[in-house]
């Protein structure tokens, strides 16, 4: 993936959550666990990432932002949680040249991720793999695994990304936007059904 090809970059939380993130920024999860927030994965995927630590951080010291959001990682969280509850944002793109930044190719948890500084990490992103619309492969299983964890390229921003560089916030539809609208957050709020993988 080429740098000028970086557009926004995305976040997936919970709606509970927007009201601290538009204070405190998106705060990693060794910052996060310091304030009251949702969280809407797995214990057992937390404490892998706990394990991880490229340039000997933690990845739980990293924000973890997304290429595509329509990736695995939001398939999961929707599948556990009220779908109307969980909200993507769009992040400025500029995040990703800030100093400490660092870029792989898939779910940085991921035992053959490659993890580097931004113009390297960039190298190894396969475009068109982490933009695959079904990673599903009935044929090849092991394939299906390995597609669902790139569409999960990460961006890794150290400790927080700053509540100016969040431009917008997607859900899933009008009650969610609702929802979201009575936070009076000043930010843009638009629905995207196709990206939380429902139809019309």
């Amino acid at each position: 993936m080429e740098r000028d090809e970086v557009e926004e970059l995305f976040y997936i939380t919970h709606i509970d959550n927007l009201s601290s993130i538009m204070e405190h920024g998106i705060l990693c999860h060794e910052e996060a666990i310091k304030f009251h927030h949702v969280t809407i994965d797995k214990r057992a995927v937390q404490e892998i990432r706990d394990t991880k630590c490229p340039r000997g951080r933690s990845l739980h010291e990293y924000v973890n932002l997304f290429f595509n959001p329509r990736n695995k990682m939001l398939f999961r969280v929707i599948s556990i949680n009220n779908i109307e509850k969980i909200c993507v944002l769009s992040v400025s793109h500029e995040v990703i040249d800030l100093p400490g930044v660092l870029v792989s190719d898939r779910n940085a948890a991921s035992d053959w991720a490659m993890i580097d500084s931004t113009a390297k990490g960039l190298r190894w992103v396969d475009r068109d793999k982490v933009f695959i619309r079904y990673w599903n492969d009935p044929d090849d299983r092991l394939n299906s695994i390995i597609l669902g964890k790139i569409t999960c390229a990460e961006v890794l921003c150290p400790e927080k990304v700053k509540p100016s560089n969040i431009t917008g916030i997607i859900v899933t539809n009008q009650a969610a936007k609702q929802a979201v609208l009575q936070l009076h957050l000043g930010i843009p709020v638009s629905i995207n059904r196709d990206m939380f993988f429902k139809k019309g």
